[in-house]
């Protein structure tokens, strides 16, 4: 887990993703959290991706795309 996606989540949700690894018994609260922040961070990355390959499809429209 990389420092951006810490940072995010303590931004955000309060806490340090990485005491879903070290603390014992495991909070289902952050944990739900967690799993919703990545679900979030899924969708926005898609969209992103999405929109980048648009913006090509309409910069080349010469191309063919499967």
């Amino acid at each position: 887990m990389n420092d951006d996606v810490r940072r995010d989540v303590k931004l955000l949700k309060g806490f340090d993703p990485m005491d879903l690894f070290t603390e014992r018994p495991r909070d289902p609260k952050k944990l739900r959290a967690f799993l919703d922040y990545r679900v979030d961070l899924a969708a926005r990355l898609q969209d992103q991706w999405m929109a980048e390959l648009e913006k090509l499809r309409l910069e080349k429209p010469a191309w063919t795309w499967c």
